[in-house]
């Protein structure tokens, strides 16, 4: 088995290939449900406005199941042209990028980790992660935290809503968004982040549309604005100057026809930054308007990449530290510890078998003392190279595979190596979903000094602060919640 991860982002694939694989909550769940069915790999999907990634633990077998099963809901065949696919440390180092933002539309995007964090959460809740990826996944969380906080990555427009609403101000009449009037459609995350952008601007009027217009209130009460029916919302937005458009819709919830002309000396401009997009296409023909999706935001991010630039080596040299960190982890669990007890496990056997089958020839008052000295001679035939086999030094998934291959040699006839029973899937999920949990009172468990680790079903150690209070001991509420203090 091997780390993959495969998709299609904004580095390669457009707008429109982007939001037909785009999963929606109730896709997530067909997915998992028929990953399930077929495989026993396990794996956890992460997609967002400008990513569908894959991570996958098993075979290039379930790399082609991914890729089969996102066409399935997409409707249309897997974009090979666009989409990527990476293994060993690639993979990983692609997952601890992209949780640090080295890999999004905006460098150092502040949502991208949130989002990451809601991905392994469904992939846990589905039952489809195996000790490898919880591990991987964790690792990604505490790199993250780091990159945002030792390094200037995050400096300027933090998401792609802050990067919206720069380029709303630099295209406003005047380059300045103040006394504008600003109609935000949507509620959810990216409408948050935008409103928080929003906030250093003396705006003429501010106007949230949504669906549930109780959060549309709730949000104009915390930011000043006015909330409006979802129903009159093509009337707000033709009266506004600056439309920001961020709805979790599958279809566009801004038509052409709904909206009246307008001065075309004076446009309204509107900015959909959502996946799939909910501003339809030919909004951008009809007199008075100018619509500028993700694709065209791309064009903004030079300036703001290039801010960030200074910061990306730091960067870079976190996500090397731990990846470095994963592979040696990977090594001493997948390979070392595994195929030590594979080795000694087929010597036991035969000096069993070997004591057993001449056992009739020895006196029963001196079997203690055959049994001692055989044991003896076991453990000094295997004293060096286990010795040597621990003083090894990983410099590669590939290095690691050969020790796994070394188990496959010493594993007895019609046994599965140690090294490739670690790491599958539980059986079941752990309870509430969390792989950290334990019992504790009032939700809070202590560990042993001495000993520090959580440990999950399949006994994969995971390195805390020897006291942790998470309702649900998850580690993504905060990025080092499983770190040691001192990190």
């Amino acid at each position: 088995m091997k780390l993959y991860v495969l998709g299609l982002n904004h580095e390669r694939a457009s707008v429109a290939q982007r939001e037909a694989f785009a999963l929606t909550t109730d896709a997530l769940v067909r997915f998992y449900a028929r990953w399930r069915r077929a495989t026993a790999a396990s794996c956890v999907v992460v997609s967002t406005c400008n990513r569908t990634d894959v991570v996958i633990h098993g075979t290039d077998r379930d790399v082609a199941l991914a890729e089969a099963l996102l066409a399935a809901e997409a409707a249309t065949s897997w974009p090979n042209a666009v989409a990527f696919v990476y293994d060993d440390e690639g993979a990983v180092r692609h997952v601890l990028s992209v949780a640090g933002g080295l890999r999004s539309l905006v460098l150092g995007d502040a949502q991208i980790l949130h989002q990451v964090k809601a991905a392994y959460h469904a992939a846990v809740e589905a039952d489809a992660v195996d000790s490898v990826l919880h591990r991987l996944f964790h690792t990604a969380f505490q790199s993250a935290k780091r990159v945002r906080t030792e390094t200037g990555l995050a400096r300027g427009a933090a998401s792609v809503s802050s990067l919206a609403v720069s380029i709303a101000q630099a295209q406003a009449p005047g380059r300045c968004l103040n006394g504008q009037h600003v109609v935000l459609v949507g509620a959810g995350q990216m409408a948050l982040a935008a409103l928080n952008a929003l906030t250093r601007y003396q705006l003429a009027s501010l106007t949230i549309t949504n669906r549930s217009e109780q959060r549309a209130a709730a949000l104009a009460r915390r930011y000043g604005g006015q909330a409006h029916p979802w129903n009159d919302r093509h009337a707000v937005i033709a009266a506004a100057d600056v439309v920001l458009v961020a709805t979790g819709a599958r279809e566009p919830v801004v038509s052409a026809q709904a909206l009246p002309p307008r001065c075309p000396t004076r446009p309204a401009l509107l900015i959909d930054i959502a996946v799939p997009r909910n501003v339809e296409l030919t909004v951008d023909a009809r007199p008075g308007y100018v619509v500028l999706d993700l694709d065209a935001l791309s064009e903004g991010v030079a300036a703001t990449a290039a801010a960030r630039q200074a910061a990306l080596p730091d960067a870079q040299a976190i996500v090397e530290e731990h990846l470095a960190e994963f592979v040696t982890w990977f090594f001493h669990q997948h390979a070392l510890q595994p195929t030590i007890q594979t080795i000694r496990s087929t010597f036991e056997a035969i000096r069993r078998q070997e004591v057993d089958r001449h056992g009739h020839r020895i006196p029963e008052m001196a079997r203690p003392d055959v049994e001692r000295l055989t044991q003896s001679i076991m453990q000094k035939l295997l004293a060096v190279p286990i010795v040597r086999l621990k003083a090894t030094d990983p410099d590669s998934l590939d290095f690691v595979r050969g020790i796994q291959a070394l188990a496959t040699m010493f594993a007895q006839p019609g046994t599965q190596p140690a090294s490739e029973a670690f790491g599958s899937r539980p059986a079941s999920k752990p309870s509430g979903g969390c792989p950290f949990a334990h019992g504790g009172v009032n939700g809070t468990h202590r560990l042993p000094e001495e000993t520090a680790t959580h440990t999950t079903r399949d006994a994969f150690p995971v390195e805390t602060s020897t006291a942790c209070s998470t309702e649900r001991c998850a580690g993504c509420r905060s990025a080092t919640s499983h770190a040691r203090s001192s990190a």
